[in-house]
């Protein structure tokens, strides 16, 4: 078997790896569109509150945002 060159020998491993580091499983239903897949302003997902707790709720994450009418889209695990 030919011996691969020294940059290949390190690339090829980190191709890999980075591929494999972009597959990460979507726990949440996407949302592309307004209202959900169908406009239809329904979501499937288990665990959502039916109240606020007294303490708030715990942030995930924030962004700006600046003026306008759009809203967030979420699809492929992004938003």
């Amino acid at each position: 078997m030919p011996q691969m060159s020294a940059p290949a020998r390190y690339i090829l491993p980190l191709i890999l790896v980075s591929g494999l580091c972009g597959v990460a499983p979507a726990d949440a239903e996407d949302w592309p569109q307004w209202r959900g897949a169908g406009r239809l302003g329904v979501w499937h997902e288990d665990g959502i509150l039916e109240t606020v707790p007294q303490a708030g709720r715990k942030v995930g994450w924030r962004g700006p945002v600046h003026q306008g009418v759009a809203r967030p889209g979420v699809a492929g695990g992004r938003v």
